[in-house]
């Protein structure tokens, strides 16, 4: 029994002996845990700036800018009156992009690099839509970060973002991604939410992945008194804000095409309304006669449920595929109709012609040959060619369908007379026919 008890003991021992080694090797074996980011950093710091407006007159220019290119020896907060953040991304242009609000109604830009170097700026086109804007200065030796397109981002993945908020030095941030499809209401948005803290300031800074590659341009545009509790921050996604910034450079505007659909997210309310099952996919409202989504054969009451090969689950998505496209020129999409599936291709019109906006809505010829008057195709903001979810009348009270005959004694028999149509300082009153009807809509002010 002794010497059984002996071996009972031994044999625990190396049991224990042998266990212990296997967690010291399992301990061993795995990968170490990253203590500094400074390598990931490294390529794209020097390439997010500081981004300095004026908004009143312009500041006296500082010697520094005028000697393009030398080392700023930057005053205090006079020298200019605002800033935020930009992320260089094209060096043998000088192109860097930013959000439109950190510019907009600016009488002068500025452009600071973390090396010091102070250029002046020049604003090539902005897209309210996106909320992003294109700043180009002299292409002198300037670092450039990478913008990643292949919108491989998923919730979970580890970000860092960094920027110049409060008017500090750049600084860096650390979370990961809390959700994607974010919308703040606009329209053509896929916004990336972060924990990652983006703060007044740090507009128009860079969003970086494990990678180092800028995978979105941070906005603090978003931000209330809820995000500063919940830690909730948002990104423009790379691919969008590379593809915004390729037409401002090209055109300095972005050329939306007409479609002519109307889309909204498909809801498990709708889904059940509908008797359609799971909600997955976007449906078509409506589709109006004569364009392109008509043209394809789209229908109200379709279900696109991909989008050039993807899943479609938001209607931002389709709003952004057909009407932000730098290059291709049709979108392929699959629709479910009466339980099938059906593949369409939607060939992209480019920037309607013969348009013109007035009195909160958008005018087009009458397609009757020989008819007067202008009809009323959209409302603002014109939506490359979708109707407003939500919004039915302008503010002038036209509606989409009214055609404009006349103003106050004058009659408009088209765009021509339209558009001589001056507002003035008088008031206006819209001769409109509505179906049947001949109304009159009184506009105290047009100014």
């Amino acid at each position: 029994m002794r010497m059984c008890k002996q071996g009972f003991h031994a044999a625990a021992m190396l049991a224990a002996l042998a266990v212990s080694g296997m967690w010291a090797s399992s301990a061993r074996s795995e990968p170490p845990k990253v203590s500094s980011y400074r390598a990931v950093l490294a390529p794209v710091l020097p390439a997010v700036v500081r981004v300095l407006v004026d908004i009143g007159e312009p500041a006296p220019p500082l010697a520094v800018v005028e000697r393009q290119g030398t080392r700023s020896s930057r005053p205090g907060p006079r020298a200019y009156d605002g800033s935020g953040s930009g992320v260089i991304f094209d060096a043998a242009k000088g192109l860097l992009l930013t959000n439109n609000h950190v510019i907009e109604g600016v009488s002068s830009v500025a452009v600071e690099l973390p090396d010091g170097r102070l250029f002046r700026g020049r604003i090539r086109g902005v897209d309210p839509a996106t909320d992003l804007a294109l700043i180009e200065i002299p292409p002198d030796r300037l670092p450039a970060a990478t913008l990643d397109t292949e919108d491989g981002l998923e919730v979970g993945d580890l970000v860092l973002s960094a920027g110049y908020p409060f008017g500090l030095e750049q600084t860096i941030s650390m979370g990961i991604v809390s959700g994607l499809g974010r919308s703040s209401g606009q329209a053509y948005e896929e916004l990336i939410q972060t924990d990652a803290r983006i703060n007044p300031g740090s507009s128009g800074g860079a969003l970086i992945d494990a990678r180092g590659h800028v995978v979105g341009i941070t906005n603090a545009s978003y931000l209330d008194d809820l995000n500063d509790e919940t830690g909730i921050n948002y990104a423009i996604p790379s691919g969008l804000a590379l593809r915004i910034a390729r037409q401002l450079a090209d055109a300095g505007e972005v050329s939306r095409p007409a479609v002519g659909a109307e889309v909204r997210s498909l809801t498990p309310s709708i889904a059940r309304a509908l008797e359609l099952g799971p909600p997955a996919g976007i449906l078509v409202t409506a589709v109006r006669i004569g364009l392109a989504a008509d043209r394809a054969g789209l229908k109200t009451g379709d279900i696109i449920v991909e989008i050039d090969g993807r899943p479609a689950r938001r209607a931002s998505q389709f709003r952004n595929a057909v009407s932000i496209s730098d290059t291709k020129r049709e979108v392929k999409l699959t629709v479910m109709r009466d339980r099938g599936r059906r593949e369409m291709k939607v060939a992209l019109d480019g920037k309607p012609k013969n348009r013109l906006n007035r009195f909160g809505a958008v005018f087009a010829p009458r397609p009757e040959a020989g008819a007067k008057g202008v009809v009323v195709v959209d409302l603002e903001p014109s939506i490359a060619g979708f109707y407003s979810d939500e919004k039915q009348t302008a503010a002038s009270g036209l509606a989409v369908g009214d055609i404009l005959v006349g103003i106050n004694t004058r009659p408009i028999d088209d765009l021509a007379a339209l558009a001589s149509s001056g507002p003035g300082d008088e008031d206006v009153v819209l001769a409109v026919r509505r179906g049947e009807a001949r109304i009159l809509l009184p506009l105290e002010e047009e100014r």
